[in-house]
């Protein structure tokens, strides 16, 4: 398992893009050596690591293609207002924008809980599924 998790990577956006680490960014992006991120989804200890050292409860986790995924700390996500079934329809508009047709993912968001240790679409969630 060890072995697996290591071939991720989780950035904030800022060291993405080469600036100093931030500890206010509320957007990560999950990458892979293997260049298969979104396989990441199959790995909740990835998930729980990021929210046990941002002290978060849970994170949202959008699909934004094959080859990236994108994390929102929950308590970004409620600061900004943000409704969390509105995730799904960001991610449907990014890939009709941005992602190339092949590469793409569904339009789905999930939301990995630290209480359950497990991910879930974002609306079972909210239903408490």
């Amino acid at each position: 398992f060890a072995n697996t998790v290591s071939h991720y990577s989780l950035k904030n956006m800022y060291q993405m893009c080469g600036i100093d680490d931030n500890d206010d960014c509320m957007m990560y992006v999950v990458t892979s050596s293997l260049q298969n991120a979104a396989t990441a989804l199959c790995f909740p200890k990835l998930f729980e690591k990021f929210c046990i050292e941002k002290r978060e409860a849970g994170c949202y986790i959008l699909p934004s293609s094959l080859e990236e995924l994108i994390v929102l700390p929950a308590s970004a996500v409620e600061r900004s207002g943000m409704c969390a079934s509105s995730l799904a329809n960001m991610v449907q508009s990014v890939n009709a924008e941005a992602v190339e047709p092949e590469i793409q993912l569904d339009a789905v968001a999930y939301y990995y809980s630290t209480e359950s240790n497990d991910i879930q679409i974002v609306a079972e969630y909210e239903n408490g599924q």
